[in-house]
């Protein structure tokens, strides 16, 4: 993943270059478990981001809907992986 992460976040050609297919005609062609990480990983930086802007508004209350949505994160993070083995 770290290669395919590394060219979403730099804008780099690799992830361009492999789209293209036979016939240098630009296709999708990302695998489904490719899709499945890219997702709980956008999932997992957008948690840990919340979690920063929380800490700045130094408010108790936020701190237990934090927890609500890194449970509901974890479950689903934990489904994508029980489905992607199954």
């Amino acid at each position: 993943m770290r290669s395919f992460m590394h060219s979403f976040t730099h804008g780099g050609i690799q992830n361009a270059g492999r789209q293209v297919g036979q016939g240098n005609i630009i296709t999708p062609n990302l695998s489904d478990e490719e899709v499945r990480h890219l997702m709980q990983k956008v999932g997992v930086f957008s948690w840990v981001i919340l979690r920063e802007l929380i800490d700045l508004t130094d408010s108790e209350n936020l701190v237990r809907d934090y927890e609500q949505i890194g449970t509901s994160l974890n479950e689903w993070a934990l489904a994508i992986a029980r489905d992607s083995i199954g």
